[in-house]
This record gives structure tokens, C-alpha cells and sequence, in this order.
């Protein structure tokens, strides 16, 4: 009998199974998007690529970068075809970092976790009747240049299924960072 010997031929099949898996995981987990706006600035830019991995909303941390869906802030999408808010703007220039890219929706926002269910409210975020911590299945959602970020300050608190993911990464920027 001529060929490969049945232990040769595992290797030569294993391999090819595990970078399909691989892939097929990677494809169900990670996403790369295109930061538009400046409310996450300086962290990141307009036109910044950052690599998105999908977690459950328990595993969130305050600090994480997240990709959120616009639709479940209150008030922020006015039913336009172009995904754009209708609240007013909270300051000169205000805008909210959205994401783009393949596989990706216009209404994405890129903000900062400021707070997780049971922590104090930050005095920023509306309040419900008596709130002095952050109910459970919500969060609060920030951007980092506060005078140019539409989020939690404007349309409370965002719930904690809305987020896509977790920025793991900056995958790339149009120009050098210095």
C-alpha cells in the first residue's frame, strides 16, 4: 500500500480544521470599525480603525471603551433614515462617535463605561425618582471630550444590551498619533 500512513495524514487534517475554526470564531467575535466624530477624543480620532471583540454585557468593567446601539438611548434616533439624533446638541460642535465600516450600523456609538449596575450615579447622569446607584441592566455611557459627546448626560442611562462590544484594540489611524 503506497501513500501516507493514517498517523501522517492527522496532522495534515487538524490543521486545516483549526484555522476554519478559528476564523469562524473570529468572524462571530471581533469587529473592525471606523471612529466617526470627536466625543471619544483624544483616545481616539476621526477616521480610527479599533478592533471590537463582542462580550456579554456582565463581563463590561468601568473604564472599557464599548460599541453601543444608539436605538436604546432615549430620544437619540428621531426615526430619519440617516440615523442622526433630534435631541439638541449640547454645545458648539457637539457630536457622537459612531462606527462604521463593514458589518457595522451607522447608529453604533463608541463611548466610555463611567459606571455598572451598583455604582454611584455620577451627578452628570439624570437620575430617576431617588436613584443614587445604577439600576441593574443599565449602564452609564460616556464620551471622553465631554463638551462634544451626546450620551448618558443627555439621554440617561444606556441599557447594558445595547452594547455590541468592547474596544480590545486601535487597528489603525489616518495619520501618525504624536
Amino acid at each position: 500500500m503506497s501513500g501516507l500512513s493514517w498517523p501522517a495524514l492527522v496532522p495534515l487534517l487538524t490543521a486545516p480544521a483549526a484555522v476554519v475554526a478559528v476564523l469562524v470564531w473570529a468572524r462571530r467575535n471581533l469587529l473592525a470599525v471606523h471612529v466617526r466624530g470627536g466625543s471619544m477624543r483624544p483616545s481616539y480620532r476621526e477616521g480610527d480603525r479599533v478592533l471590537v471583540r463582542r462580550v456579554a454585557a456582565g463581563r463590561l468593567r468601568t473604564g472599557d471603551v464599548v460599541v453601543a446601539d444608539a436605538f436604546t438611548f432615549s430620544g437619540v434616533h428621531s426615526g430619519t433614515p440617516s440615523g442622526r439624533h433630534a435631541a439638541p446638541a449640547p454645545g458648539p460642535g457637539a457630536v457622537r462617535s459612531q462606527a462604521s465600516g463593514p458589518g457595522t450600523r451607522a447608529d453604533w456609538m463608541i463611548k466610555r463605561v463611567a459606571a455598572v449596575p451598583g455604582d454611584p450615579r455620577p451627578v452628570s447622569v439624570p437620575a430617576r425618582a431617588g436613584e443614587t446607584a445604577v439600576p441593574d441592566g443599565c449602564l452609564v455611557l460616556l464620551g471622553d471630550n465631554a463638551g462634544h459627546s451626546l450620551d448618558s448626560r443627555h439621554f440617561g442611562y444606556a441599557p447594558a444590551g445595547s452594547v455590541v462590544g468592547r474596544v480590545v484594540r486601535l487597528l489603525g489611524a489616518p495619520e501618525p498619533r504624536r
